[in-house]
């Protein structure tokens, strides 16, 4: 598996969306401050993949959330055996936790997995490995990089044959056991048969052939003679038979009769169409007269149209009585409307004349208070000269006047006005109603332009009438002609069904007679009397024909049963000499006879074969069950597989002991007990210890040296088809390092990357990441952290 994107919000520290691309990396590493997210990164990975992390406990989902947030999404491009694969992962807070609310698993188009199940199954199947055995060998996070060198035997053991893909030998092991299983129970059920089988002797093969001879010989002498007696069998059958059919003949002639009904009926039945042709004929008059009556109405004169026309003019009438009195109603309407016009306007011009009054009384009744300052011989404050008279009017008291002219004017003239509107209103109304009136004589005018005159039209609704009646008249008369002819027709109806009834009759006597092969005369289908009496004289002329026939039957039946008790005689002899007894269908009988004493001797060959050739598979099928056998127990775990555990487990201590004498300037190598590691210190007189006695960056060194052999040399060690470790990531103890040991570490790592495989450290050691060709720098910023990639 290697890893190509990862993509990572709301995880962990990863608060906001953040994106690791791994393209083309073989060697990088993870950088940045303690607590700024670089082991996230790793549990994001493993997340992706399996719903869990070393770090948050592998059954934890809600701890992936970021604090303050709903849901974390994660997605992980990465590639398996040249093949790209897109792994992704929702979980979303619940009331009680948080569960998986999107899990998905594509292959290009293809969704490979839906769910949490399919998707576990199908990542565990495609990388080989579950999640215990991936954070062992491919993602080491902190405080689980020694757990490979200090597991339990059958930890290492279970680890191993996955990885080295041992499970193919569990198979053949399994598939050896079930061969076993399967090849002992043929053994016993051919050897139960063996027991039970009871293998005849050559001298009950030998009788048995004598028997089927005797059979055979017998059948050879007794065919002629069984079928000179079904023979005559058939013969005495026949001679029986030819009786029977014969007695049954007479009989059926003798039964023979004429019904007494069949003379007459045609002579009744020719009188009923007779009268059924005259009601026909009446029928057809009467329909041929109320056919013309109808034709009469149809082209006579419209009673309706006419009685239309008498009221048109009837309406005409009145129409034009009216009209005289509507214009003297209009005409005197339009006079008053003139007058009271006339009127109006003369009220008018007296308004008119009373407001100029008022005008000129309004401006003299401003002089009033000169008026009353003049004195005789003073001067005029308005002429400017002497005042000789006095004036004698009252501009007041005229205004006065002036006013109540006005008044008294206006007020006539809206009486005045008031009555011409009414006027006016009715002499629209009268004018309007004359319009309608001429309008209407305009109409019923051209309604009666070309129509009769009223003593035509009167005339033709009498016709009119006269010919309904008539019409009339015919459809009751038609309906008793009708009931006439319909009478006639059913008394014709009723003869001929008894007619046919006897026609029936009469074809089932023929046809009974006919059933024996008797041949009596066809009907000829014009006289039922005569077609009855021909069958008649046939009948008698037929009956002594075969009491003669039936004479020489007789004759013939006698000399049949002679020949066939004859016969019967022969076989029986036959059958006693040879000690058998007569029994029905003797050929038959014997030749079953024969068959199941072939059958039996075939079966005792055929019993002697197969025994012979059942001991001889039975003896194979053992040999077969014991090779099963033996290799299902060379293939059991604590025998070929411990071998080439511990052949595998030496390879690896070998390898990573090249590692580790590198990484520990020459003081510790690598040795194993079965599949338990053991160090060996070259230092202290090559003492042996258990790997748990190191110190933490000893143990750092001795893992580092172990998970570096592993992931080196598996696709060389591993059988066809077992996962490929093309990444690694290590996340634990570089702090613990002094400066050369770390030089020396940092060295392996530039050389395992050049191999073609990923390898990714994480480390807070800036010298120490700075020596990676590809850095991914992790930084803790104010709510989240941030990944760049930077490239040396």
């Amino acid at each position: 598996m290697r890893p190509l994107k990862l993509r990572a919000e709301g995880f962990t520290s990863f608060r906001e969306p953040v994106d690791v691309d791994f393209t083309d990396v073989d060697l990088a590493g993870i950088v940045g401050p303690t607590g700024s997210g670089k082991s996230s990164i790793l549990d994001a990975l493993t997340f992706a993949l399996y719903g869990s992390a070393a770090r948050l406990g592998q059954k934890a989902v809600s701890p992936a959330i970021t604090l303050g947030c709903q849901e974390a999404k994660l997605s992980l491009d990465f590639e398996v055996a040249g093949e790209k694969y897109t792994a992704t992962r929702v979980v979303r807070r619940t009331a009680s936790g948080a569960s998986s609310k999107e899990v998905r698993l594509e292959h290009g188009d293809q969704v490979m997995a839906g769910n949490v199940d399919e998707m576990n199954e199908h990542v565990e199947k495609l990388l080989g490995l579950d999640f215990e055995q991936f954070t062992k060998t491919v993602v080491l996070p902190q405080g689980e990089f020694a757990t490979f060198l200090n597991d339990t035997p059958a930890g290492k053991q279970e680890l191993l044959r996955r990885l080295l893909g041992m499970e193919l030998y569990v198979e053949l092991g399994k598939r050896a056991a079930d061969k076993a299983k399967e090849l002992e129970a043929k053994v016993q059920v051919i050897d139960s048969m063996l027991e039970a089988q009871a293998v005849p002797t050559n001298q009950e093969v030998k009788a048995k052939k004598k028997q089927v001879a005797v059979i055979a010989n017998l059948i050879e002498k007794l065919e002629p003679l069984v079928a000179a007696a079904s023979q005559y069998a058939n013969e005495l059958k026949q001679a029986k038979e030819d009786i029977e059919r014969r007695s049954e003949s007479i009989a059926q002639l003798e039964s023979l009769e004429i019904p007494g009904d069949a003379t007459d009926l045609g002579n009744r039945l020719a009188h009923a169409r007779e009268a059924q042709a005259k009601a026909q004929a009446k029928l057809g008059e009467t329909d041929k007269a109320l056919d013309e009556a109808r034709k009469a109405v149809e082209i006579g004169p419209d009673a309706r149209a006419l009685e239309v026309v008498l009221e048109n003019f009837a309406e005409r009438e009145n129409a034009a009585a009216g009209l005289q009195g509507l214009r003297v109603a209009a005409d005197k309407a339009r006079r008053e409307l003139e007058e009271a016009t006339e009127g109006a306007g003369k009220a008018k011009d007296l308004v008119d004349h009373a407001r100029q009054h008022l005008l000129e009384a309004e401006r003299l009744s401003g002089a009033s208070v000169f008026i009353d300052a003049l004195q005789l011989g003073g001067i005029c404050p308005i002429c400017d000269q002497k005042v000789t008279n006095l004036p004698s009017h009252k501009p007041d008291q005229e205004l006065a006047r002036a006013k109540k002219e006005v008044q008294d004017a206006e007020n006539k003239y809206d009486a005045g006005e008031d009555l011409r509107r009414k006027i006016e209103k009715q002499s629209t109304e009268a004018g309007a109603k004359l319009d309608a009136a001429d309008r209407l004589v305009d109409s019923l005018d051209k309604k009666i332009a070309d129509a009769p005159p009223i003593a035509d039209a009167e005339s033709g609704i009498a016709k009119a009438a006269e010919l309904e009646a008539l019409l009339s008249e015919l459809v009751e008369a038609r309906s008793e002609k009708a009931a006439q002819n319909k009478q006639a027709g059913e008394l014709v109806e009723t003869l001929i069904e008894e007619e046919r009834n006897l026609r029936k009759s009469f074809g089932q006597q023929r046809d009974e007679l006919a059933a024996l092969s008797l041949n009596p005369p066809e009907a000829e289908l014009e006289s039922l009397a005569t077609d009855w009496d021909e069958l008649a004289t046939w009948g008698q002329n037929k009956l002594i024909e075969l009491n003669k026939e039936y004479k020489a039957s007789e004759k013939k039946l006698e000399k049949a049963k002679e020949k066939h008790d004859k016969a019967n005689d022969n076989v029986e002899k036959l059958l006693a000499d040879d000690g058998e007894s007569l029994v029905p269908e003797p050929v038959a009988h014997f030749r079953t006879k024969l068959a199941v004493a072939e059958a039996e001797l075939l079966n005792m060959e055929s019993d002697r074969e197969r025994f012979e050739v059942a001991r001889t598979e039975v003896e194979s099928l053992r040999t077969n069950q014991r090779v099963h056998e033996q290799l299902r127990s060379h293939l059991k775990a604590t025998g070929f597989e411990q071998w080439l555990m511990e052949e595998a487990i030496g390879d690896l201590v070998d390898r990573a002991t090249e590692r580790l004498l590198e990484l520990s300037g020459g003081q510790y190598s690598l040795t194993a007990e079965k599949t338990t590691f053991k160090i060996i210190d070259h230092r202290h007189a090559d003492e042996m210890r258990d790997a748990s006695t190191l110190s933490g960056g000893e143990t750092f060194l001795a893992s580092l040296a172990l998970a570096l052999a592993l992931s080196d040399n598996l696709a060389e060690m591993a059988s066809d088809g077992a996962p490929a470790l093309e990444a690694i990531f290590l996340d634990e103890g570089f702090g613990t390092l002094d400066p050369d040991t770390l030089d020396i570490v940092a060295t392996a790592m530039e050389e395992l990357g050049a191999s073609g495989r990923m390898v990714t450290i994480i480390t807070h050691i800036r010298d120490l990441a700075e020596r990676m060709p590809v850095r991914f720098e992790v930084a803790k910023g104010a709510s989240t952290s941030t990944v760049e990639r930077v490239e040396v």
